[in-house]
């Protein structure tokens, strides 16, 4: 995990001439000890009420723009990090968006301790809650938390912000989920085709042949949410909860498949 001065991003200057070539090169230097190793960039967030970030490491006094807000300082974070992340095939950890987030689904939310600028216990498990799903690739909704800390209801919002800003975008994070376990053979099966559709509750299946089928949706835990014997096209209610989603098709009296990942 690389985590770069909280001020920095917002810089300019030391965008370009510190942070970025510094993240190369460590990201270079890990991938020459450990091949396998994935390197996640920790996307911090803004100061609770934005302003001009000055800071003089050496190089002279330099300077960003003076932000009106949050949301104006988290912006420029958010781009720096993911920057990085496409430029060196690293992960981003979106923590910074989600700080966005929950402010902005609840504006009596404070997650920058008296400082303005480090968080306060609610504002570390959302970083947390973040983490898991990064690390682990799962919803972090329903995990541990410390009720002397934190109260349920809270934990549960937190938790669920995690898990929106994480899953609805993985292609902005760089993170492309493998979801093991699943044969594969036949995803290129043409008989079949997939309509997801996020504002629904259903997901559409086209049985372009009338062919007798059994579809399982599968989350990313491995349990089976939907199971149904098909013999035309079909529609099948998942609900309307957000994350991964394996559509596994299996034609009756045969052993094509078809496999279709969806993110809704």
């Amino acid at each position: 995990v690389l985590q770069e001065q909280s001020q920095l991003p917002s810089i300019d200057y030391y965008r370009h001439n510190t942070m970025r070539p510094a993240y190369q090169a460590l990201c270079d230097s890990i991938m020459m000890y450990n091949s396998d190793a994935i390197v996640v960039g920790y996307m911090t967030w803004g100061r609770r009420y934005g302003g001009k970030q000055c800071v003089d490491f050496g190089d002279g006094l330099h300077c960003s723009a003076d932000f009106v807000d949050f949301n104006h300082m988290q912006d420029t974070m958010s781009a720096a990090y993911c920057e990085n992340a496409y430029a060196t095939d690293s992960y981003v950890s979106p923590v910074g968006d989600a700080w966005k987030e929950a402010l902005s689904r609840d504006n009596r939310l404070v997650l920058h301790s008296t400082d303005d600028s480090h968080p306060t216990y609610e504002g570390s498990y959302l970083a947390a809650c973040v983490f898991h799903a990064v690390f682990w690739q799962e919803s972090p909704v329903g995990t541990y938390f410390n009720t002397s800390s934190i109260s349920p209801k809270r934990a549960e919002f937190l938790q669920n912000v995690a898990h929106d800003v994480f899953f609805n975008d993985l292609e902005k994070w760089n993170i492309e989920i493998d979801v093991t376990g699943i044969d594969r053979s036949c995803e290129d099966n043409d008989d079949f085709k997939v309509i997801n559709s996020p504002n629904s509750d259903n997901i559409l299946i086209k049985n372009k042949n009338g062919k007798s089928a059994n579809v399982k949706i599968i989350n990313i835990n491995g349990a089976i949410i939907a199971d149904k014997d098909i013999h035309g096209d079909a529609t099948l209610h998942i609900g309307n909860s957000q994350g991964i989603y394996i559509v596994y098709i299996t034609e009756q009296g045969s052993q094509a498949r078809f496999v279709q990942k969806i993110v809704r």
